[in-house]
């Protein structure tokens, strides 16, 4: 397109401009037309191209497509698009471009990576609409490097917290109650503009813009005095970011430490901006997006049939991908197919040898078909099959891996390129929800374990010790509770040194953990040297037992203990109380009286177990 003509006034036979010439009236409306067009485009907040079908040559940009990529306008006009796409998909882009154009598809979607002035490369997702009539195509395109740069997983580190910050892939930090950043992961140096940087130590309100600072220790103030997580949304330079935020407590259950995951949601909050055009869509899509405390089950069910309902479709399902073995597995079937597909159970299958539902996951993008199943020239479907019409498989991508494939069936009408948006946009977000919890549970697990022997720690006991008391009172049932300490374990430390202490713990937890074997008995670091275990529905008879289980093996390890005056070898006393709780009694009663018992075991030269009943007076 030709740079647009100076306006300057109106003759009755046309328009004049600036250099005297004279157009007729039709030049006058396209010359308007073509400078309200430049208007818009500097006006739009993305990237808006034109460029010519027959030669790929940029014929307009706008002012932010040069500021994302460097380049003045003049150097991109009348350049071939081809000359600034990365090596490895200029082939690609031109074979989507010429087939879409070929197809006469009104909108189509494509994503490449651009090469900026500075030499580096940006991923642009783009939306195109040629316009054959006038030969040209219209070019909406987005920078969206940073989504690319999402972690392929979250992984839990079994040794220490650092190692599990560090395998998360977003924004994820540990302060003290004063607000210093005691452990940090590179997103969350990158996040603040300091990547690469150790932040270890420094003010976490000295790294957030000003304005953000006062919100922030409000909340955090808040999560100190009150002892409970909670969450809070930000907003930066057009960027959102959603964190949860998770207390730590010491022994005594004061708040000493916060853990905190903050997730980038920019593109659900973009997604939901959009979806404001269509009431149902914005209204299931927050329906879904609020989910965060159902099950991954009820998740994936009602994702699936909301998808269905929004594409129109009759049937749908959902696989996820299992990486290991190269399988498809989990399968969900809408409610319609479960009624009325023979062959709904299947629900474990090779990629290479699944049927049209794993297409979109073997060629990596979505695909629809609109003629029938039945059809001379397609694939017949296994006997059972519901009849197929048409169909829409898509792949949900987290980063370059692909995590599951989705399906809508039978539509009313033709599928296209707006339900295969709508379905991948609608299952990303379903995914997003799933691994936001999935990283949610791993971090409130991690603050509720001891990473020194891998124990529940003070919390965790609190908390199940709670359920089981109301438990053992509702059903009537007799509940046991032990207090163990490693004897003269200060003298052992003083010995062989503290390395050598961190060792003797690690041991002694794993062989106290080795004795129960029920799925509601509990074993918990309590502080120190000190360890406690719950036994639900168990007498004193059986706590007895067990208890002495536990020191005779402790003893067993044949830890040497050359400071103890109990034994040459490492050795625990141990302190028993049972109880069947009744109307009138505390929960904290049992605790002491588990604690007393302990201390008869102690002052009668330790190595031993000694017990308390607590009866109705």
């Amino acid at each position: 397109m030709p740079p647009a003509v100076p306006l300057t006034e109106h003759a009755e036979d046309g328009l004049i401009t600036a250099d005297g010439r004279l157009l007729p009236r039709s030049a006058e409306s396209s010359l308007l037309a073509e400078d309200e067009l430049r208007n818009f485009f500097e006006l739009y907040p993305d990237m808006v191209c034109i460029f010519d079908n027959a030669s790929a040559r940029f014929l307009m940009v706008n002012s932010v497509f040069s500021q994302v990529l460097g380049y003045p306008e003049d150097r991109l006009l009348n350049s071939p698009i081809y000359a600034f796409i990365h090596p490895d998909d200029i082939d690609p882009t031109r074979k989507i471009i010429q087939e879409k154009i070929g197809q006469g598809c009104p909108v189509f979607s494509f994503v490449n990576r651009y090469r900026k002035a500075d030499g580096s490369y940006c991923w642009m997702e783009w939306n195109a609409r040629p316009r054959s009539d006038r030969g040209v195509t219209y070019g909406v395109a987005r920078d969206i490097t940073d989504r690319k740069k999402i972690e392929a997983s979250l992984r839990l580190s079994d040794e220490t917290l650092r190692a599990f910050l560090n395998a998360i892939g977003e924004a994820a930090y540990i302060i003290n109650a004063d607000g210093i950043v005691l452990e940090h992961n590179e997103p969350f140096a990158e996040r603040v503009g300091m990547l690469g940087k150790i932040l270890r130590g420094r003010s976490l309100f000295d790294l957030l813009p000003p304005e953000d600072v006062r919100r922030r220790r409000n909340r955090i103030e808040e999560i100190i005095r009150t002892g409970r997580g909670g969450h809070m949304e930000d907003e930066r330079d057009g960027r959102f970011v959603f964190s949860s935020l998770y207390p730590i407590k010491n022994a005594e259950g004061e708040v000493i430490k916060i853990a905190v995951l903050g997730q980038d949601i920019t593109w659900l909050r973009r997604a939901e901006e959009v979806m404001l055009l269509n009431e149902e869509r914005l209204e299931s899509l927050l329906n879904l997006s609020q989910m965060s405390s159902a099950t991954e089950e009820e998740i994936r069910t009602y994702a699936l049939e909301e998808a269905i309902s929004l594409t129109r479709s009759a049937y749908g399902f959902l696989f996820f991908v299992n990486e290991e073995d190269d399988t498809i597995e989990d399968t969900v079937w809408s409610r319609e197919a479960k009624q009325n597909c023979i062959l709904e159970g299947v629900s474990h299958a090779p990629i290479c040898s699944a049927g049209l539902w794993a297409e979109g996951l073997r060629q990596r993008r979505p695909v629809y078909h609109n003629t029938p199943l039945s059809a001379p020239d397609r694939q017949k479907p296994p006997s059972g099959h519901v009849p197929i019409l048409r169909y829409l498989s898509v792949p949900v991508f987290d980063d370059d891996r692909i995590v599951a494939v989705a399906g809508v069936a039978n539509k009313e009408s033709m599928y296209d390129e707006t339900d295969a948006a709508q379905l991948g946009l609608y299952m990303h977000t379903m995914w997003a929800i799933l691994k936001q919890r999935r990283a949610s549970e791993l971090l409130r697990r991690s603050s509720m374990e001891d990473p020194l022997t891998g124990l529940a720690n003070r919390r965790r006991f609190d908390e199940a010790f709670g359920i089981e008391w109301r438990r053992a009172l509702r059903e009537k049932h007799p509940l046991s509770l032990f207090f163990l300490d490693i004897d003269f374990f200060k003298k052992f430390n003083d010995f062989y040194g503290h390395q050598a202490g961190d060792d003797c713990l690690r041991r002694v937890a794993d062989c106290l953990k080795s004795v129960l074997n029920r799925a509601g008995d509990l074993i918990a670091r309590y502080g120190g040297e000190e360890f406690v275990a719950i036994l639900p529905n168990t007498e004193l008879a059986g706590a007895i037992k067990i208890g002495e289980t536990m020191r005779e093996r402790v003893m067993h390890l044949g830890i040497p203990h050359e400071a103890s005056k109990a034994a040459p070898v490492v050795t625990i006393s141990i302190g028993v109380v049972a109880c069947e709780p009744y109307e009138g009694i505390r929960s904290h009663e049992i605790i002491e009286a588990a604690d007393r018992a302990l201390y008869e075991a102690k002052k009668e030269g330790r190595n031993k177990i000694r017990w308390h009943v607590l009866e109705r007076d």
